[in-house]
């Protein structure tokens, strides 16, 4: 099976490599936090409800964290900032905590490199070429590539609209012990892949953002803005 061509635009990934120097969209263009209601599943999208109970049995390996006071995050339950991305088209939503400090040193924070937008440690969003595929041929040879320690589980589409179409797979990779949840969704011949590590990285018990829960909303608010 051969391997994903990048794009010209986007390479393999998304293309950040510029972010420091010229102040990309991909950091640079962010909404107002915004009060909405805490994050709630609807219809198009069900979380998979034996991903907790498998988590206990999943290596973690959270941040380091300091003796760094924690601050109240009581005026920050339910709240996530947009993240807008004006170059490729898109955006998302992730929790404001996560641009609080001491979360924010922990490396909780959104960030950007030459391997894809990062939000929350564990979670993150990529930019490849779907070679000529249409969805569901890319993930189906997503999966074969991962190779033989990689086992993929319950596959869900979503069909919000023609163009948010997506298609999600929870998986558990035996080569490095971990499992996660990955969401496809495709725009001309890119495909846009979010990941996540089920880990207790970056969870904040006390205004119940709990992984997989940030990736689910990030997920449910990706759109295509133009």
């Amino acid at each position: 099976m051969r391997a994903a061509r990048p794009t010209p635009l986007v390479g393999s990934l998304v293309a950040l490599t510029m972010l420091a120097a010229c102040s990309s969209p991909l950091v640079q263009t962010f909404r107002s936090p915004a009060q909405t209601p805490t994050w709630t599943p609807d219809n198009h999208l069900v979380p998979d409800t034996t991903a907790t109970a498998r988590m206990a049995t999943i290596a973690v390996s959270p941040a380091v964290r300091t003796a760094t006071a924690v601050p109240d995050l009581s005026r920050l339950r339910g709240v996530w900032t947009a993240y807008v991305n004006d170059e490729y088209g898109f955006t998302f939503e992730y929790p404001a905590a996560y641009d609080v400090e001491p979360f924010k040193s922990w490396g909780c924070r959104i960030h950007a490199s030459d391997n894809g937008v990062f939000f929350g440690s564990d979670n993150s969003l990529s930019v490849v070429s779907a070679d000529g595929l249409d969805l569901g041929e890319y993930v189906d040879r997503y999966v074969q590539e991962q190779g033989s320690g990689f086992e993929a589980g319950r596959r869900e589409t979503i069909d919000r609209s023609g163009e948010s179409r997506g298609i999600v797979i929870d998986y558990f990779h035996r080569g490095v012990n971990h499992g996660g949840i990955a969401a496809f969704f495709q725009r001309d011949d890119n495909v846009y892949i979010f990941r996540v590590r089920l880990s207790l990285a970056c969870s904040m018990q006390e205004i119940d953002l709990l992984s997989p829960g940030p990736f689910y909303h990030a997920v449910e608010t990706f759109t295509f803005t133009r």
